[in-house]
């Protein structure tokens, strides 16, 4: 189905979700709270194993709820026509998204045959009975003719934890009103780390949003936190220099990482470990925090020290 084709799995640096793209030159839309200004992010495309793509946020639209995305130019994508006019209450529809969020590396048709029209500050909303995952937040509604009907957006002002989707006639007009930006470029600090958080995912990690990134003449040195799925105290720091992967810190995991920090002027990336005491629970570590600079010296990834536990 063209409409799952179309249907990506959004990675941000604080969240992730769902986008739906409206073209195949590569634009996008998803949840206006999934993103920020200017943000770059990754969107894993289905189909060639999830292939990453960078997108920058062009525009975000508070009042009705959405965002625009601008891919980079790796296309024709998969894409959706917008539906000429807004489904009436009655006609079945379809919500495709990610509901498992990084768990889950394809999307998922959800069937909901009943809704009813929200008018919310001259705006229109469609309104259903779906369970209220984060995953879900950007994903398309679709017609039975596999029409974009509108877009799930979740959170719309004044009405907190509300479960909506914003018509495809307020999501066109939110998106006629943008000023589209230029898409990201590969060699750009802001693409690298979104292609990193995405590698993380792809390897089943959960980005944990602390990230650290430094000049060097080969390329940018990046340092992302993430941790396993199963648990938050069994964390890792993840080395890159450009879409170079250099490794972890440690071979086995740490409970708790308290920060990842740039040192420009040492050319060092700092790496703060929670120390514990035999018998200490997770979440109250009773030792000193240790930090241990890590570099690249040009061939490989070096460090100063011993991680705490290991």
């Amino acid at each position: 189905m063209l409409a799952q084709e179309a249907t990506l799995l959004l990675v941000g640096r604080g969240s992730m979700g769902t986008a739906v793209v409206v073209d195949q030159s590569g634009k996008a839309v998803t949840a206006a709270h999934l993103v920020s200004e200017g943000e770059v992010v990754a969107l894993l495309v289905p189909q060639d194993g999830m292939r990453a793509v960078a997108a920058r946020v062009a525009a975000i639209d508070e009042e009705r709820g959405v965002a625009l995305l601008v891919m980079e130019p790796l296309g024709p994508f998969p894409s959706l026509a917008w539906r000429p006019a807004d489904v009436t209450e009655g006609e079945g529809i379809v919500v495709i998204g990610y509901p498992q969020g990084r768990f889950q590396l394809s999307p998922i048709r959800i069937h909901s045959f009943v809704f009813r029209y929200l008018q919310i500050e001259g705006e229109r909303y469609l309104q259903f009975p779906i369970d209220a995952d984060p995953g879900l937040a950007g994903a398309p509604v679709v017609d039975q003719c596999g029409f974009l009907a509108g877009i799930v957006v979740f959170r719309v002002r004044g009405v907190p934890g509300l479960v909506v989707a914003v018509a495809s006639s307020s999501a066109q007009m939110a998106l006629q009103e943008s000023v589209l930006a230029l898409p990201p470029q590969r060699h750009e600090e802001k693409t690298l780390l979104a292609l990193a958080r995405a590698k993380l995912v792809q390897e089943d990690l959960i980005p944990l949003g602390q990230e650290a990134s430094l000049s060097l003449p080969e390329g940018p040195f990046l340092a992302l936190l993430g941790r396993c799925p199963t648990s938050f105290y069994c964390q890792n720091v993840h080395f890159f220099l450009g879409e170079r992967y250099l490794g972890t810190d440690t071979l086995r995991p740490s409970r708790s990482i308290l920060a990842v920090e740039a040192d420009a002027e040492r050319g060092w990336i700092k790496v703060t470990y929670a120390s514990y005491a035999p018998g200490d629970p997770d979440d109250s570590p009773s030792r000193p925090p240790v930090t241990i600079p890590y570099w690249w010296d040009g061939q490989r990834l070096r460090a100063s020290g011993v991680p705490p536990g290991h």
